[in-house]
C-alpha cells in the first residue's frame, strides 16, 4: 500500500535535508514544524497498527480498553466488594484508570518508537524527536475512547439509577491539566528509555 500524498511529500522533504539546519531551541522548533506532516503520518500509522489485521477492525479500539476495566470491576467490585464512595464500580474504575492508562501507554509506545522506526531512521534525516512524540498518538486515541465510555456509562446510570454521577465544574480543568502533564512526563521519560531500549531489551519488555 502506497503512503498518502502528505506522507509522500513529507518523505520527499526529508530527503532534501541530511543534517539539522541550525542549533538552538528556536532552530529546533522551526525544524520540528517543518516536518509536521511526517509527524501526522507517523501518528496515523501508529493508530492504524492497533487494529489492522484484527478480525474486529476499528471496533477493536473500543473493545480493547473495556477488557481491563471489566475485569477490575468484577474482581474488585463484585468479588472483593471494595468500596467506591457510592459510585458504580464500573464508572469508578473507568475514570480512575483513564489518566494512568494515558501515561502508561504513552511511555510504552514512546520507549518502543525508535526501534519500530529504525528502518527509516537509518535512511533519512528528520528531527528524531518526531518519533517518540508521534508514538503517543495511540494513547491519546485510547484516552478519547475512555472519555467517550465515561460519558456513555454516566448516561446509562442516569436511566438505571436516576442519578448523574459526573460533576460538572472547575475540576474538569484540573483533570485535563493532569492528562496533559501525564503526556509530557511520558514523552520526557520516553526520550531516555527509547535510547536505552536499543541496548537493553529489558527496557522495551518491561
Amino acid at each position: 500500500m502506497s503512503p498518502a500524498p502528505d506522507a509522500r511529500s513529507a518523505v520527499i522533504d526529508a530527503e532534501w535535508t541530511i543534517e539539522p539546519v541550525g542549533v538552538g531551541l528556536l532552530a529546533a522548533i522551526k525544524e520540528f514544524w517543518r516536518y509536521r506532516r511526517l509527524l501526522s503520518f507517523f501518528a496515523i500509522q501508529s493508530i492504524k497498527n492497533l487494529y489492522e489485521g484484527t478480525s474486529l477492525g476499528i471496533f477493536w479500539l473500543f473493545a480493547r480498553p473495556l477488557f481491563p476495566v471489566l475485569i477490575s470491576t468484577f474482581v474488585f467490585g463484585s468479588v472483593l466488594q471494595i468500596p467506591s464512595n457510592g459510585l458504580p464500580y464500573f464508572l469508578f474504575s473507568l475514570t480512575g484508570t483513564s489518566v494512568w492508562m494515558l501515561f502508561d501507554r504513552s511511555l510504552l509506545w514512546a520507549t518502543r518508537s525508535l526501534e519500530q522506526q529504525r528502518a527509516i531512521i537509518k535512511k533519512l534525516y528528520f528531527p528524531r524527536l518526531i518519533v517518540p512524540v508521534a508514538a503517543v498518538a495511540p494513547a491519546l486515541a485510547y484516552f478519547g475512547i475512555y472519555l467517550t465510555l465515561i460519558v456513555l456509562a454516566a448516561l446509562y446510570y442516569v436511566f438505571t439509577d436516576g442519578r448523574w454521577y459526573l460533576a460538572i465544574g472547575p475540576g474538569w480543568l484540573v483533570a485535563f491539566a493532569a492528562a496533559a502533564l501525564a503526556i509530557i512526563m511520558a514523552v520526557a521519560i520516553g526520550l531516555f528509555t527509547a535510547v536505552w531500549q536499543t541496548r537493553f531489551r529489558e527496557v522495551r519488555d518491561r
